[in-house]
C-alpha cells in the first residue's frame, strides 16, 4: 500500500474511476459500452494527456488539471481534535504531549499537499475539455 501512495500519479487512481463512474451516472457515456475499468483507463489516458499538454506552462502542476474540494478549516480543526482524542483514549500508553508538537506539523504538511481533498467531480463534469473527451468516447463505442 505504501507504494502505492509513494508514486504521486498514483493518487490519482481513484479520482479516475470516480470520473468515470459519475460520467456513466450522468449519462455521458453508457454503461454497457465501457465496462469499469476500460473506462477508467480511457480517463486515465485523457488525463495524462492534458498533463503532458500542459507541461510547457509552468503555472499548471497536475493538481490543476483535476479541481479538488477540500474540507473547510472548522472541519479540519475538528478531525484534528477528534484525532488528538481517540489517540489518548484508544491507545493512552502511546499517547505523549511532547509528541504532539511534530504530529501537529505533519498534520497540517498533510493539509497542505491536499491530502484532504478529493476531485470535484462536478467541476470536471462541467469542463468543456471533458465534455468533449467523453462525447468522443461515446461516439467512438457506437
Amino acid at each position: 500500500m505504501s507504494s502505492v501512495l509513494s508514486n504521486p500519479s498514483n493518487l490519482f487512481m481513484i479520482d479516475y474511476d470516480v470520473i468515470g463512474c459519475t460520467a456513466v451516472q450522468e449519462g455521458l457515456v453508457v454503461d454497457s459500452k465501457y465496462h469499469r475499468l476500460k473506462l477508467f483507463k480511457a480517463v486515465r489516458a485523457f488525463r495524462e494527456q492534458m498533463e503532458l499538454n500542459n507541461d510547457h506552462q509552468s503555472t499548471t502542476t497536475s493538481l490543476d488539471l483535476l479541481p479538488r474540494r477540500c474540507l473547510d478549516n472548522a472541519t479540519l480543526e475538528y478531525l484534528w481534535d477528534e484525532s488528538i482524542r481517540l489517540e489518548k483514549e484508544l491507545v493512552p500508553k502511546y499517547f505523549h504531549e511532547a509528541d504532539q508538537e511534530r504530529h501537529r506539523q505533519d498534520f497540517l504538511t498533510a493539509v497542505a499537499k491536499n491530502k484532504f481533498c478529493s476531485v470535484d467531480v462536478s467541476a470536471v463534469l462541467k469542463d468543456e475539455r471533458w465534455l468533449d473527451f467523453f462525447a468522443n468516447l461515446e461516439a467512438e463505442a457506437s
